[in-house]
């Protein structure tokens, strides 16, 4: 495992050469244990699928037949995204909460109690066989930039939901540039986290959708629209209407306040 994956301290959109490709409708995983699927990307071009199940990612032609996989994860791998190099990117959250406890306890595994949010990244080239052992993310341009433009990573909170708070009706997303992110990278031990990453986001956004639980769960950039589609958890605030699927206007520049 360690030869193939580097950390750092996210449906989708793709680029690719080929469009030529027939999708099915549906590509069964094969029972992957007591944990559900988190996030799901196509590399079109080889005619590949990845699916995240929280503690491992799997490698798949689009008949179902496993290729390979990557298992051994004691934290929550999530989202997915794909890059024209080969590079699958993925949230990968260490936490001592509900969540956190909840896959320790389905793994029977103990681990240091230390918080870490990482972005995953993996090689897609070098997943060949079975056990090579934060939430949404994204790469999409700069927000109100034109489609053909500078493709930046965008990282969603995952935040949690509470009925009894009026500062946490918006969802947050961070915005990063990875172009140097080569000097960050490090081999992850489970049982010491590092904290090599970059201090602070380029950007951070707040978009006002009501309380959900647990933050948008999958983030994609849709090239022919411009937009970013957020999957969520629905709230359960009476006030919002408490949709699962918030469409956020990719095209339109922020504003600096609210």
């Amino acid at each position: 495992m360690k030869k193939l994956i580097l950390f750092l301290f996210v449906i989708t959109a793709l680029t690719s050469k080929s469009q030529t490709i027939n999708l099915p409708d549906s590509i069964y995983s094969g029972k992957q244990g007591g944990l559900h699927v988190q996030g799901v990307v196509i590399d079109k071009r080889n005619g590949f699928v990845y699916f995240s199940f929280t503690d491992k990612l799997l490698k798949m032609d689009l008949k179902g037949n496993l290729i390979g996989s990557v298992t051994g994860f004691v934290g929550h791998l999530g989202d997915l995204d794909f890059t024209p190099d080969g590079k699958i990117y993925g949230s990968l959250e260490y936490k001592n909460d509900a969540i956190g406890k909840g896959i320790k306890k389905q793994l029977g595994v103990k681990t240091v109690n230390e918080d870490g949010f990482y972005i995953a990244i993996f090689d897609a080239s070098k997943i060949l066989r079975p056990d090579s052992g934060i939430d949404g993310v994204a790469f999409a341009p700069a927000i109100g930039s034109p489609s053909n433009t500078k493709k930046f990573l965008y990282v969603a909170y995952g935040v949690y939901g509470d009925t009894a708070r009026n500062d946490n009706d918006h969802q947050v997303i961070l915005k990063y540039d990875i172009a140097d992110w080569g000097k960050y990278a490090q081999k992850l031990s489970q049982d010491k986290l590092h904290h090599s990453g970059p201090q602070k986001p380029l950007e951070k956004y707040f978009v006002k959708t009501g309380n959900s639980r647990y933050g948008i769960q999958n983030l994609a950039y849709d090239q022919a629209s411009g937009n970013l589609f957020a999957a969520v958890y629905k709230g359960s605030k009476p006030q919002f209407p408490n949709y699962d699927l918030f469409v956020i206007d990719g095209k339109k520049k922020p504003t600096d306040t609210y």
